[in-house]
Order: C-alpha cells, then structure tokens, then sequence
C-alpha cells in the first residue's frame, strides 16, 4: 500500500512546490533519465529477459536491468514475472490477473487491488532456482 499512496503523496508535494519554484533543466533531465532507466528495467529486464527469457546476458548487466526494474517500484522481479506468466497461461480468459476483457482500468491498475498475487511455486519457479534474481 506504501508503493501506491508515496508517488501520491509525493506527486502533491511536487506540485505544491511548483507553485513555489519553476522546474528547472536538472530536475526534468533527472525525471526523463530516470523515468528512461526504470522503464528500461521493467521492459528489458523483467519483462524480456526475465519473463520470456528472449536473451541471455552476462551476470552484472543482468543485475543491472534487475536493479533498475526495481527502482520502477512495480514488486520484485519474481512476483512481477510470475504475475505476467499467469496471464501469458491465462490471457483475456478467466484466471488472467490483468485481463482488459474486465476494462481499461482494471487491465492498468485495477488488478493491483483485486487480483491475488500468482502462486511462485508454479510460475516463477526457475526464477527462485536463481541466485542472482533472488
């Protein structure tokens, strides 16, 4: 719940100090790498390398894409793998976390909320065999 109400929260504060201060070229060069970097580790690392193994790679840029995956604040990477395994099993039938058959919203942000987390033991289970990703 903390990973949901802190960019809330944060995104108010950051507004209240725009009516303070005008953002300057360090701050929005730091939001587009950042948000740049993040999006590279979900993407790439979580999504590609992780979930449908679509490449190999050496050990420290593998931990890099993972570290980076977790500054996006989207859950680890075996419970963010897992999730999407189960919906790749499962996809826009029952038993799909984030189905868009169920609305834009629920597809988004939605399933968050309602969807229990996919069982590890049985989608993510190669990935708990590694030492790195764990």
């Amino acid at each position: 719940m903390l990973f949901v109400v802190a960019p809330i929260i944060g995104t108010i504060y950051a507004i209240a100090r725009l009516w303070q201060d005008l953002i300057g070229w360090q701050e929005l060069s730091l939001f587009v790498g950042l948000y740049s970097l993040t999006g590279l580790g979900i993407t790439v690392g979580y999504h590609q390398l992780l979930t449908h193994r679509s490449f190999e790679t050496f050990p420290a840029v593998k931990a890099l894409a993972l570290i980076l995956g977790s500054m996006a604040v989207q859950g680890s990477a075996i419970d963010w793998a897992s999730d999407h395994l189960k919906h790749h099993a499962h996809a826009d039938e029952a038993g799909d976390p984030h189905s868009p058959v169920e609305g834009l919203f629920h597809a988004h942000v939605g399933w968050l909320f309602s969807a229990p987390p996919a069982d590890r033991e049985r989608y993510g289970k190669r990935l708990m065999t590694d030492p790195l990703i764990v």
